[in-house]
Protein backbone atom coordinates (compact mmCIF):
# COMPACT_ATOMS: atom_id res chain seq x y z
CA UNK A 1 0.00 0.00 0.00
CA UNK A 2 2.98 2.37 0.86
CA UNK A 3 4.40 1.43 -2.50
CA UNK A 4 1.38 2.03 -3.88
CA UNK A 5 1.05 5.66 -2.80
CA UNK A 6 3.18 6.60 -6.33
CA UNK A 7 0.12 6.45 -8.02
CA UNK A 8 -1.38 9.22 -6.33
CA UNK A 9 1.32 11.32 -7.85
CA UNK A 10 -1.12 14.04 -9.44
CA UNK A 11 -2.66 15.55 -6.07
CA UNK A 12 0.81 16.74 -5.44
CA UNK A 13 1.46 17.67 -8.81
CA UNK A 14 -1.28 20.13 -8.60
CA UNK A 15 -0.12 21.12 -4.95
CA UNK A 16 3.32 22.15 -5.78
CA UNK A 17 2.60 23.50 -8.97
CA UNK A 18 0.30 25.72 -7.61
CA UNK A 19 2.19 27.02 -5.00
CA UNK A 20 5.57 27.23 -6.27
CA UNK A 21 7.54 28.29 -9.54
CA UNK A 22 6.77 25.41 -11.07
CA UNK A 23 4.04 24.31 -13.90
CA UNK A 24 1.60 21.86 -14.14
CA UNK A 25 3.46 20.04 -16.69
CA UNK A 26 7.13 20.09 -15.30
CA UNK A 27 5.52 18.41 -12.11
CA UNK A 28 3.47 15.99 -13.95
CA UNK A 29 6.69 15.17 -16.17
CA UNK A 30 8.47 13.69 -13.04
CA UNK A 31 5.86 10.62 -13.20
CA UNK A 32 7.42 9.89 -16.24
CA UNK A 33 10.81 9.51 -14.73
CA UNK A 34 9.08 7.91 -11.98
CA UNK A 35 7.91 5.30 -14.54
CA UNK A 36 11.45 4.71 -15.93
CA UNK A 37 12.69 4.24 -12.34
CA UNK A 38 10.07 1.48 -12.06
CA UNK A 39 10.86 -0.51 -15.16
CA UNK A 40 14.68 -0.98 -14.29
CA UNK A 41 13.74 -1.91 -10.82
CA UNK A 42 11.81 -4.84 -11.52
CA UNK A 43 14.31 -5.82 -14.03
CA UNK A 44 16.80 -5.29 -11.28
CA UNK A 45 14.65 -7.11 -8.99
CA UNK A 46 14.42 -9.85 -11.03
CA UNK A 47 17.90 -10.66 -11.24
CA UNK A 48 18.92 -10.75 -8.04
CA UNK A 49 16.03 -11.97 -6.30
CA UNK A 50 16.89 -15.62 -6.60
CA UNK A 51 20.29 -14.44 -4.85
CA UNK A 52 18.86 -12.47 -2.18
CA UNK A 53 15.81 -14.03 -2.04
CA UNK A 54 12.31 -12.26 -0.91
CA UNK A 55 13.42 -10.83 2.31
CA UNK A 56 16.61 -8.95 0.91
CA UNK A 57 14.69 -8.31 -1.95
CA UNK A 58 11.81 -6.22 -1.07
CA UNK A 59 13.91 -4.56 2.00
CA UNK A 60 16.47 -3.70 -0.43
CA UNK A 61 13.31 -1.86 -2.78
CA UNK A 62 12.10 -0.29 0.20
CA UNK A 63 15.61 1.10 1.54
CA UNK A 64 15.79 2.57 -1.86
CA UNK A 65 12.50 4.18 -1.90
CA UNK A 66 12.56 5.64 1.40
CA UNK A 67 15.89 7.01 0.85
CA UNK A 68 14.94 8.99 -2.67
CA UNK A 69 11.81 10.42 -0.66
CA UNK A 70 13.67 11.27 2.74
CA UNK A 71 16.22 13.53 0.41
CA UNK A 72 13.60 14.97 -1.44
CA UNK A 73 11.93 16.03 1.84
CA UNK A 74 15.02 17.70 2.57
CA UNK A 75 15.86 19.41 -0.26
CA UNK A 76 12.04 20.70 -0.97
CA UNK A 77 10.53 21.83 -4.15
CA UNK A 78 11.13 25.29 -3.93
CA UNK A 79 15.14 24.25 -4.04
CA UNK A 80 17.10 22.10 -6.03
CA UNK A 81 17.94 21.30 -9.61
CA UNK A 82 15.80 20.12 -12.25
CA UNK A 83 18.47 17.54 -12.99
CA UNK A 84 18.35 16.33 -8.83
CA UNK A 85 14.47 15.88 -8.62
CA UNK A 86 14.97 13.96 -12.02
CA UNK A 87 17.60 11.50 -10.36
CA UNK A 88 15.17 11.42 -7.53
CA UNK A 89 12.37 10.62 -8.72
CA UNK A 90 14.29 7.25 -10.70
CA UNK A 91 15.44 5.82 -7.96
CA UNK A 92 12.27 6.32 -6.10
CA UNK A 93 10.88 4.27 -9.25
CA UNK A 94 13.83 1.73 -8.89
CA UNK A 95 12.68 1.30 -5.53
CA UNK A 96 9.41 0.74 -6.18
CA UNK A 97 10.28 -1.51 -8.97
CA UNK A 98 12.54 -3.52 -7.11
CA UNK A 99 9.80 -4.17 -3.92
CA UNK A 100 7.27 -4.82 -6.46
CA UNK A 101 8.33 -8.07 -7.80
CA UNK A 102 9.74 -9.57 -4.92
CA UNK A 103 6.54 -8.85 -3.39
CA UNK A 104 4.11 -10.13 -6.10
CA UNK A 105 7.06 -12.73 -6.72
CA UNK A 106 6.43 -13.86 -2.90
CA UNK A 107 2.68 -13.51 -2.66
CA UNK A 108 2.34 -15.94 -5.76
CA UNK A 109 4.15 -18.76 -3.99
CA UNK A 110 1.52 -18.60 -1.29
CA UNK A 111 -1.00 -20.42 -4.22
CA UNK A 112 -1.09 -23.46 -5.83
CA UNK A 113 -0.70 -21.57 -9.17
CA UNK A 114 -1.26 -18.02 -10.76
CA UNK A 115 -4.79 -16.98 -10.34
CA UNK A 116 -6.33 -13.50 -10.96
CA UNK A 117 -6.92 -13.64 -7.04
CA UNK A 118 -2.96 -14.07 -6.50
CA UNK A 119 -2.00 -10.54 -8.21
CA UNK A 120 -4.88 -8.69 -6.70
CA UNK A 121 -2.39 -7.56 -3.90
CA UNK A 122 -0.88 -5.04 -6.82
CA UNK A 123 -3.96 -3.09 -8.27
CA UNK A 124 -5.35 -3.37 -4.92
CA UNK A 125 -2.05 -1.78 -2.69
CA UNK A 126 -1.44 0.88 -5.63
CA UNK A 127 -5.20 1.86 -5.56
CA UNK A 128 -5.67 2.28 -1.58
CA UNK A 129 -2.08 3.70 -1.31
CA UNK A 130 -2.66 6.58 -4.16
CA UNK A 131 -6.30 7.29 -2.00
CA UNK A 132 -4.59 7.17 0.98
CA UNK A 133 -1.92 9.44 0.66
CA UNK A 134 -3.88 11.56 -2.06
CA UNK A 135 -7.04 12.33 1.24
CA UNK A 136 -3.80 13.43 3.63
CA UNK A 137 -2.50 15.99 1.36
CA UNK A 138 -6.12 17.01 0.53
CA UNK A 139 -6.73 17.84 4.16
CA UNK A 140 -3.95 20.51 4.47
CA UNK A 141 -2.51 21.17 0.87
CA UNK A 142 0.67 22.93 1.49
CA UNK A 143 4.25 22.21 0.71
CA UNK A 144 5.17 21.52 4.50
CA UNK A 145 2.15 19.14 3.82
CA UNK A 146 3.63 17.36 0.84
CA UNK A 147 7.49 17.54 2.43
CA UNK A 148 5.99 16.24 5.85
CA UNK A 149 3.93 13.25 4.11
CA UNK A 150 6.81 12.46 2.04
CA UNK A 151 9.35 12.47 4.96
CA UNK A 152 7.06 10.52 6.68
CA UNK A 153 6.49 7.58 3.98
CA UNK A 154 10.44 8.10 3.75
CA UNK A 155 10.87 7.06 7.52
CA UNK A 156 7.95 4.29 7.17
CA UNK A 157 9.50 2.91 3.99
CA UNK A 158 13.20 2.07 6.43
CA UNK A 159 11.20 1.21 9.16
CA UNK A 160 9.25 -1.69 7.22
CA UNK A 161 12.16 -2.69 5.16
CA UNK A 162 13.91 -3.59 8.53
CA UNK A 163 10.85 -5.40 10.19
CA UNK A 164 10.91 -7.50 6.53
CA UNK A 165 14.25 -8.69 6.95
CA UNK A 166 14.26 -9.53 10.35
CA UNK A 167 10.53 -10.90 10.29
CA UNK A 168 8.94 -12.00 6.73
CA UNK A 169 9.36 -15.84 6.68
CA UNK A 170 10.97 -17.00 3.72
CA UNK A 171 9.20 -19.11 1.40
CA UNK A 172 11.15 -21.46 -1.58
CA UNK A 173 11.60 -19.31 -4.68
CA UNK A 174 9.21 -21.09 -7.20
CA UNK A 175 10.34 -21.62 -10.61
CA UNK A 176 8.12 -22.79 -12.75
CA UNK A 177 10.02 -22.23 -16.37
CA UNK A 178 10.59 -25.48 -18.92
CA UNK A 179 14.17 -26.39 -18.30
CA UNK A 180 13.92 -27.53 -22.26
CA UNK A 181 13.27 -24.28 -23.35
CA UNK A 182 16.43 -22.38 -24.85
CA UNK A 183 17.01 -18.57 -23.91
CA UNK A 184 16.65 -18.10 -27.92
CA UNK A 185 12.92 -19.96 -28.64
CA UNK A 186 11.65 -17.40 -25.08
CA UNK A 187 13.17 -14.63 -26.88
CA UNK A 188 9.95 -13.67 -29.13
CA UNK A 189 7.62 -14.66 -26.74
CA UNK A 190 9.28 -12.35 -23.98
CA UNK A 191 8.97 -9.78 -26.63
CA UNK A 192 5.58 -9.92 -27.68
CA UNK A 193 4.68 -10.52 -24.21
CA UNK A 194 6.49 -7.23 -23.45
CA UNK A 195 4.81 -5.69 -25.92
CA UNK A 196 1.42 -6.46 -24.90
CA UNK A 197 1.84 -5.27 -21.27
CA UNK A 198 3.99 -2.11 -22.41
CA UNK A 199 0.88 -0.39 -25.01
CA UNK A 200 -1.72 -1.82 -22.80
CA UNK A 201 -0.49 0.35 -19.66
CA UNK A 202 0.10 3.64 -21.43
CA UNK A 203 -3.55 5.04 -20.99
CA UNK A 204 -3.32 3.91 -17.36
CA UNK A 205 -0.28 5.50 -16.61
CA UNK A 206 -0.94 8.52 -18.83
CA UNK A 207 -4.16 9.18 -16.66
CA UNK A 208 -2.49 8.60 -13.66
CA UNK A 209 0.14 11.59 -14.44
CA UNK A 210 -2.69 14.29 -14.70
CA UNK A 211 -5.58 13.18 -13.27
CA UNK A 212 -6.14 15.95 -10.24
CA UNK A 213 -4.35 18.36 -12.81
CA UNK A 214 -6.59 17.28 -15.90
CA UNK A 215 -9.79 16.61 -14.06
CA UNK A 216 -9.54 20.48 -13.21
CA UNK A 217 -8.90 21.71 -16.21
CA UNK A 218 -11.98 19.56 -17.96
CA UNK A 219 -14.32 20.44 -15.80
CA UNK A 220 -15.42 23.01 -12.56
CA UNK A 221 -13.95 21.30 -10.17
CA UNK A 222 -12.13 22.43 -6.98
CA UNK A 223 -8.69 20.77 -5.86
CA UNK A 224 -10.65 18.85 -3.09
CA UNK A 225 -13.05 17.64 -5.33
CA UNK A 226 -10.61 16.55 -8.01
CA UNK A 227 -8.60 14.63 -5.52
CA UNK A 228 -11.93 12.48 -4.41
CA UNK A 229 -12.52 11.90 -8.22
CA UNK A 230 -8.83 10.71 -8.69
CA UNK A 231 -9.89 8.74 -4.99
CA UNK A 232 -12.53 7.09 -6.42
CA UNK A 233 -11.14 6.50 -9.77
CA UNK A 234 -8.00 4.14 -8.73
CA UNK A 235 -10.22 1.67 -7.44
CA UNK A 236 -10.58 0.82 -10.97
CA UNK A 237 -6.96 -0.86 -10.83
CA UNK A 238 -8.74 -4.04 -8.55
CA UNK A 239 -12.30 -4.12 -10.86
CA UNK A 240 -10.82 -3.98 -13.94
CA UNK A 241 -8.62 -7.01 -12.93
CA UNK A 242 -10.70 -9.11 -11.46
CA UNK A 243 -13.29 -8.61 -14.07
CA UNK A 244 -11.01 -8.98 -16.79
CA UNK A 245 -9.70 -12.27 -15.31
CA UNK A 246 -13.12 -13.55 -15.37
CA UNK A 247 -13.77 -12.50 -18.60
CA UNK A 248 -10.44 -14.19 -19.98
CA UNK A 249 -10.92 -17.65 -17.94
CA UNK A 250 -14.42 -17.20 -19.78
CA UNK A 251 -13.72 -16.09 -23.40
CA UNK A 252 -10.17 -16.47 -23.64
CA UNK A 253 -7.18 -14.23 -23.36
CA UNK A 254 -7.09 -13.38 -27.01
CA UNK A 255 -11.00 -11.82 -27.13
CA UNK A 256 -9.87 -9.73 -23.45
CA UNK A 257 -7.25 -7.84 -24.87
CA UNK A 258 -8.75 -7.53 -28.17
CA UNK A 259 -11.86 -5.90 -26.38
CA UNK A 260 -9.57 -3.70 -23.89
CA UNK A 261 -7.66 -2.44 -26.95
CA UNK A 262 -10.56 -1.36 -29.02
CA UNK A 263 -12.33 0.28 -26.67
CA UNK A 264 -9.75 2.82 -25.61
CA UNK A 265 -8.76 3.17 -29.11
CA UNK A 266 -12.46 4.10 -29.66
CA UNK A 267 -12.36 6.78 -26.57
CA UNK A 268 -9.32 8.40 -27.61
CA UNK A 269 -10.14 8.63 -30.91
CA UNK A 270 -13.76 10.11 -29.30
CA UNK A 271 -11.33 12.58 -27.40
CA UNK A 272 -9.08 13.45 -30.09
CA UNK A 273 -11.97 14.68 -32.55
CA UNK A 274 -14.25 15.98 -29.69
CA UNK A 275 -12.21 17.07 -26.77
CA UNK A 276 -15.25 19.51 -25.62
CA UNK A 277 -16.93 16.83 -24.80
CA UNK A 278 -14.83 14.69 -22.72
CA UNK A 279 -15.63 12.84 -19.42
CA UNK A 280 -12.30 12.77 -17.75
CA UNK A 281 -13.63 10.33 -14.88
CA UNK A 282 -15.54 8.48 -17.11
CA UNK A 283 -12.38 7.72 -19.69
CA UNK A 284 -10.08 7.51 -16.67
CA UNK A 285 -11.97 4.44 -15.45
CA UNK A 286 -11.95 2.43 -18.77
CA UNK A 287 -8.70 2.92 -18.72
CA UNK A 288 -7.51 2.21 -15.55
CA UNK A 289 -9.85 -0.90 -15.48
CA UNK A 290 -7.98 -2.08 -18.11
CA UNK A 291 -4.66 -1.33 -17.01
CA UNK A 292 -5.62 -3.41 -13.92
CA UNK A 293 -6.71 -6.28 -16.17
CA UNK A 294 -3.76 -6.23 -18.22
CA UNK A 295 -1.43 -6.64 -14.77
CA UNK A 296 -3.35 -9.56 -14.03
CA UNK A 297 -3.69 -11.15 -17.35
CA UNK A 298 -0.02 -10.66 -18.87
CA UNK A 299 2.17 -12.23 -15.52
CA UNK A 300 -0.71 -15.64 -15.62
CA UNK A 301 -0.21 -15.88 -19.13
CA UNK A 302 3.89 -15.97 -18.88
CA UNK A 303 3.24 -18.30 -15.76
CA UNK A 304 0.68 -20.30 -17.57
CA UNK A 305 3.15 -20.56 -20.56
CA UNK A 306 6.09 -22.69 -21.51
CA UNK A 307 8.31 -20.30 -21.05
CA UNK A 308 7.60 -20.18 -17.27
CA UNK A 309 7.74 -17.21 -14.70
CA UNK A 310 10.70 -17.22 -13.07
CA UNK A 311 11.83 -13.86 -11.53
CA UNK A 312 14.11 -12.80 -14.19
CA UNK A 313 12.09 -13.54 -17.71
CA UNK A 314 9.01 -11.52 -15.11
CA UNK A 315 10.96 -9.18 -14.26
CA UNK A 316 12.00 -8.03 -18.20
CA UNK A 317 8.11 -8.99 -19.34
CA UNK A 318 7.35 -5.97 -16.36
CA UNK A 319 10.04 -3.54 -17.71
CA UNK A 320 7.42 -2.36 -20.11
CA UNK A 321 5.85 -1.00 -16.84
CA UNK A 322 8.08 1.69 -17.11
CA UNK A 323 7.89 2.38 -20.86
CA UNK A 324 4.62 2.20 -21.06
CA UNK A 325 4.49 4.93 -18.74
CA UNK A 326 7.37 7.03 -20.17
CA UNK A 327 5.50 6.88 -23.38
CA UNK A 328 1.70 7.62 -21.48
CA UNK A 329 3.24 10.43 -19.95
CA UNK A 330 4.79 12.30 -22.90
CA UNK A 331 1.83 11.74 -25.39
CA UNK A 332 -0.85 13.29 -22.35
CA UNK A 333 1.75 16.59 -21.06
CA UNK A 334 -0.20 18.63 -23.46
CA UNK A 335 -3.33 17.95 -21.91
CA UNK A 336 -2.34 19.38 -18.42
CA UNK A 337 -2.30 23.12 -19.85
CA UNK A 338 -4.65 22.77 -22.45
CA UNK A 339 -7.58 20.68 -22.48
CA UNK A 340 -8.52 20.80 -25.88
CA UNK A 341 -5.43 19.43 -27.01
CA UNK A 342 -5.77 16.94 -29.36
CA UNK A 343 -2.21 15.28 -30.24
CA UNK A 344 -2.08 13.49 -27.17
CA UNK A 345 -5.35 11.72 -27.73
CA UNK A 346 -4.52 10.85 -31.17
CA UNK A 347 -1.29 8.94 -30.18
CA UNK A 348 -2.95 6.88 -27.27
CA UNK A 349 -5.59 6.36 -29.70
CA UNK A 350 -3.38 5.08 -32.52
CA UNK A 351 -1.39 3.05 -29.93
CA UNK A 352 -4.56 1.04 -28.36
CA UNK A 353 -4.82 0.18 -32.49
CA UNK A 354 -1.46 -1.65 -32.74
CA UNK A 355 -2.31 -3.21 -29.55
CA UNK A 356 -5.76 -4.21 -31.44
CA UNK A 357 -3.98 -5.81 -34.05
CA UNK A 358 -1.20 -7.44 -31.97
CA UNK A 359 -3.74 -9.06 -29.92
CA UNK A 360 -5.19 -10.83 -33.14
CA UNK A 361 -2.04 -12.84 -33.08
CA UNK A 362 -2.76 -13.56 -29.04
CA UNK A 363 -2.75 -17.50 -28.18
CA UNK A 364 -5.59 -18.49 -25.61
CA UNK A 365 -4.09 -20.44 -23.18
CA UNK A 366 -6.63 -21.50 -21.32
CA UNK A 367 -6.07 -25.36 -19.69
CA UNK A 368 -8.60 -27.81 -21.19
CA UNK A 369 -11.25 -29.07 -18.67
CA UNK A 370 -11.00 -32.66 -18.98
CA UNK A 371 -8.47 -35.02 -20.38
CA UNK A 372 -8.77 -38.47 -22.15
Amino acid sequence: MAVGSVYGWSTTAAIISGLTTWSTRQAASLFGMVAAGIGIGVVFSGGVLPALGYARTIAAGLMVWGLALLVLSQVGFAGGSGTLFVILAIFAGAGIGIAYLALVSFFRTLFAAPTVISGLIGPLGFAIGAATISIVLAIRPSINTVIDVYCALGVGALLVAVMVTFFLVEAPLRDTTDKTTSAGDGGPGLLYLWALLSLNVVPGMAIIAIAVPWFRNTRPWSFHEATLALCGVVFALPIGQTLWGILADRFGDRAVFLLMFSIRCLAFAAAFFSPQSVWPWSLSFVCLACHGGGFGLVPRMLANSRLGSDSRRLGLVLSGWGVGGVVGTAAILPAVDNPFAQRGYAVIAGLMAVGALLSVKLQDRRQPTTTR
